[in-house]
């Protein structure tokens, strides 16, 4: 039984061996360990006022639940991890087929390239050969003439 309860033992106050306790005071420190204290809302110790099970309940789920926590910040990051690496893996792939096209292009453009020189080299063989064709011509005409004449 507590002190107070001894007090109001046979229905009278018995003065002088207890105090009214003032709501407005401070709560005792065992009251004010349980979870959250009664003036803060939690049930505190004042149910049980020895301190015991329910302030240890109340830490373990505090425990438990700051552990859960914690793992869904571990998971959070973890997927983050994966997104990233992903995400780098993603980038790394584009930039070796950006590589690849950039080289194809690059092949496909000498090409074109070495297309376009042959077909300048054959187009300025044929101009030549039509220029020595005409010299020949030229020239002939002119030995023509000098023997006519």
């Amino acid at each position: 039984a507590s002190p107070l309860a001894e007090l109001w033992e046979g229905d009278e106050w018995q003065e002088g061996e207890g105090e009214e306790v003032d709501e407005e005071d401070e709560e005792p420190a065992y009251w004010a360990a349980g979870a959250g204290g009664a003036r803060e809302g939690g049930k505190g110790a004042r149910s049980q006022p020895s301190g015991g099970g329910e302030v240890d309940n109340a830490s373990k789920w505090w425990e438990s639940e700051r552990a859960a926590e914690l793992e869904a910040w571990r998971e959070a990051v973890a997927q983050a991890a994966v997104a990233e690496e992903a995400r780098h893996a993603q980038l790394e792939q584009a930039r070796k087929e950006s590589e690849a096209r950039a080289a194809a292009a690059a092949e496909q453009r000498r090409e074109n390239d070495e297309r376009e020189a042959a077909r300048r080299r054959k187009e300025l063989l044929r101009e030549h050969q039509r220029m020595v064709a005409a010299a020949r011509e030229a020239e002939a005409r002119e030995t023509g003439e000098l023997v006519a004449g």
